[in-house]
């Protein structure tokens, strides 16, 4: 009996820091979709709170493949806008805090998603 009373400790203690220190991405929300002009991708943007940052977790949807591209944290950066250039091309505009505006194209090809630049906004999380 005594070893089940460690057991369920050890996973209520693992359970709470994990959503405690990282918010573990799991209760992230919907916050906004960009469909691609013909439609067959979708750009979704996520949101989650670590503690009291927002962050937001960017996804590519086709069909019923989704890959992640990034997340931006929302404690020091932000999303300024999401236009689809072609159906192969995404042109993301972040901000840095400041007045700064900080373009970074998403490239698809055969299912693989590359930004341009590789900017460390897009690894804030």
């Amino acid at each position: 009996m005594r070893i089940g009373g460690r057991r369920r400790l050890l996973s209520a203690a693992a359970i709470g820091a994990c959503f405690s220190l990282a918010g573990c991405g799991l209760l992230a929300t919907e916050h906004e979709r960009y469909p691609s002009p013909n439609g067959t991708r979708t750009l979704v943007v996520k949101m989650w709170a670590d503690m009291i940052d927002p962050m937001y977790p960017l996804q590519l949807q086709e069909g019923w493949w989704t890959t992640s591209i990034g997340c931006v944290n929302g404690d020091y950066a932000g999303i300024r806008s999401i236009n689809w250039l072609d159906e192969n091309t995404v042109q993301l505009e972040l901000s840095d805090g400041g007045d700064e505006t900080i373009p970074v194209l998403l490239r698809i090809t055969d299912g693989r998603v590359t930004p341009e630049p590789d900017h460390e906004l897009l690894h804030s999380c």
